[in-house]
């Protein structure tokens, strides 16, 4: 855990320095792999700039809503509106920014005439990347910490050896960006059908939720002890499956009959 390194008379908070960091480098890949998807790089770049700031916008305005007594309580109002603003560490609303993000897609992609799977496709790059981000940034804040272990591969956090499973969903995205980068470089995933490249990501993203959950201690839960992101995992693996089960008929028809000698 390094939450923040002191550098002569500044100080870094290293979670937010990763997860810039990752919004930078994960425009950067986008953009260099667009050619192998019939983009330009200035689309890619500008779609995953604005949906960042999408999703970051939708995801603070979430918070303040949910948390309006608070905000209205704050006087002056200038002083209030300066607080509503204000970016720090745990005041975002994932499921607000999730809403916006994808409105903001949508929006994108019909704005100019692009299609949304394909989009969707060559975007995954940078969601990828950003999981990367993500995991760094965990791992030095000390959130989504694991549950105790004796494994030797185990950290020392939180009064006690934790699974580190930061470092397992770093890992899975790692993979599944190489695995994607390999597939766009040697032009095997060409002729694929629009959404493909998603659904094979929505795919990995979602075994690595159902995996690694059970070995977080922070975990959020509902109901009898139900864990989300594991109900979230289980669900884009269900919606992954579907989407290849439901494709294949379709693919079978457009296949024309050889010719009868």
């Amino acid at each position: 855990m390094l939450p923040t390194i002191v550098v002569g008379p500044v100080s870094l908070r290293m979670p937010g320095l990763a997860l810039i960091v990752g919004v930078w480098i994960a425009l950067e890949i986008a953009s260099r792999l667009a050619q192998h998807q019939d983009f330009s790089e200035d689309q890619l770049f500008s779609a995953g700039f604005c949906l960042h700031v999408a999703r970051l916008a939708g995801a603070r305005l979430g918070f303040v809503l949910l948390n309006l007594d608070l905000y209205t309580s704050i006087t002056p109002l200038s002083r209030a509106v300066l607080a509503a603003f204000a970016l720090s560490s745990g005041t975002e609303n994932i499921w607000f920014g999730l809403v916006a993000g994808g409105a903001f897609f949508w929006w994108f992609a019909q704005q100019n005439e692009l299609a949304p799977l394909r989009l969707a496709d060559a975007l995954v790059p940078a969601v990828l990347m950003m999981g990367i981000a993500v995991g760094f940034a965990n791992f030095f804040s000390g959130d989504y910490y694991g549950v105790f272990t004796t494994l030797p591969w185990g950290i020392d956090l939180w009064g006690g050896v934790r699974h580190p499973t930061q470092i397992y969903f770093l890992l899975a995205c790692v993979i599944l960006l190489g695995g994607l980068i390999w597939l766009l470089l040697t032009d095997r995933a060409q002729g694929w059908p629009p959404g493909t490249i998603s659904q094979l990501c929505l795919l990995g993203l979602g075994v690595a939720w159902l995996l690694i959950e059970p070995l977080r201690a922070d975990s959020p839960v509902f109901g009898d002890g139900w864990r989300i992101w594991q109900m979230i995992g289980l669900t884009a693996i269900v919606v992954s499956l579907l989407g290849f089960a439901w494709r294949a008929p379709s693919q079978a028809q457009n296949v024309q009959p050889a010719e009868q000698p």
